[in-house]
């Protein structure tokens, strides 16, 4: 038997804590990137009350069957992150489409009836504007009422490009800190960002393919570098049988390149491949504008894993799980800020119409359960 002094002991429980402070700090830098620290703001039932959400669920079990059901066409924070916004189809009652507006209790604050040409895209101005665009943009006031004038001018300047031969990719649509309207497409055969201000004495603006930061308008551009490799994706069903498998370049380089209005570069960070994160090698980097910049420069994107799966929840399908990163403004990897499903619907157009970010960094993302959605906030770090 070996008998212990109080002293030994003393010395053997220090050497213990010591241990267990590194340990835990240890543990504490490798799970940091991928802590969630999530809670619900609040849900939604659906339905085709004001106060509901119309979703409608698709008959069939993968998107590759066709048939996709209804939901949210798009989803918005105003900057301030105290009011939501959500744009929805007619599909169901035909009266056109609508933006209804909550607060952050999920108390129904506004309803707006649209015009009758269908809308897929919106975004929110600083003054809590709301800007709608499908065949054309249409412009209405926090309370609803139309915004003529400045209606007016964005789409004479958008008419402008199209005769110029501008083609709009329809899948991003922001607005700046003044007003000016940004979305992406292609000219000359280039990728490209188009805006438009909201002045009727101004013209439209060909700018670098980028993501704009509302705060003030700057243009940034994250550069996805491959080094000729490849990776598996594959696509299971809600039984674990595989429905589709694709290749996919691995990105290993990337760089951060912002500029002001004027085009002027502002700073220009690169990222080596040597300075990725375990976490971060193990998922691909969406391309296509899948980005979106806080009041802080802190740059948000979407990545996939490689490995996805479709799950049923009640009638509703999504497609498990996509991550959202948080780069800071020097380009260093922030973490894992959030994990979200994607709705098998057919308004659901892109990766930016789930999520929004408000301008302190807080990160909203709608989660959809079998009745009913979780509007879901993540803090700032």
């Amino acid at each position: 038997m070996v008998n212990l002094t109080d002293k030994k002991i003393g010395r053997i429980g220090f050497r213990w804590s010591i241990l267990l402070l590194i340990g835990g700090m240890f543990l504490s830098t490798l799970w940091g990137h991928i802590q969630l620290e999530e809670r619900q703001m609040f849900a939604l039932y659906y339905g085709t009350k004001d106060f509901q959400i119309l979703v409608r669920p698709s008959a069939n079990s993968t998107e590759a069957e066709g048939d996709l059901g209804i939901g949210p066409l798009a989803f918005a924070t105003h900057w301030s992150g105290k009011k939501f916004y959500f744009l929805e189809s007619g599909a169901l009652d035909a009266k056109g489409s609508r933006v209804k507006v909550f607060d952050q209790e999920g108390k129904l604050e506004t309803t707006i009836a649209c015009a009758s040409e269908p809308k897929e895209w919106m975004a929110i101005g600083f003054d809590g504007t709301i800007y709608l665009f499908g065949e054309a943009i249409s412009v209405y006031s926090d309370k609803g009422a139309p915004k003529l004038s400045i209606q007016s001018a964005l789409n004479n300047q958008l008419r402008q490009a199209l005769r110029d031969g501008w083609e709009l990719r329809k899948h991003y649509f922001v607005v700046d800190y003044a007003g000016c309207v940004y979305l992406s497409g292609r000219v000359s055969g280039e990728f490209k960002t188009l805006k438009l201000s909201p002045s009727s004495e101004a013209a439209y603006a060909t700018l670098s393919f980028g993501v704009v930061n509302r705060k003030n308008g700057h243009l940034s551009l994250l550069s996805l570098d491959g080094d000729g490799s490849e990776v598996n994706q594959t696509v299971f069903d809600e039984h674990g049988s595989v429905v589709n498998r694709s290749r996919m370049i691995a990105f290993t380089r990337r760089s951060l390149k912002t500029y002001n209005q004027e085009q002027t570069l502002l700073r220009d960070v690169s990222i080596p491949s040597t300075s990725m994160s375990s976490i971060e090698s193990q998922l691909n980097f969406g391309t296509g504008q899948w980005e979106k910049l806080d009041g802080r420069d802190a740059l948000f994107l979407v990545a996939e894993p490689s490995q996805l799966r479709w799950e049923r929840r009640g009638e509703i399908q999504v497609l498990s799980r996509y991550s959202i990163l948080e780069y800071d403004r020097q380009g260093a990897f922030v973490g894992v800020r959030a994990q979200f499903n994607d709705p098998d619907f057919q308004a659901h157009k892109s990766m930016t119409n789930v999520w929004d970010i408000d301008r302190e960094g807080n990160l909203y993302y709608l989660d959809f359960q079998a009745d009913h959605l979780r509007v879901m906030k993540v803090a700032a770090r």
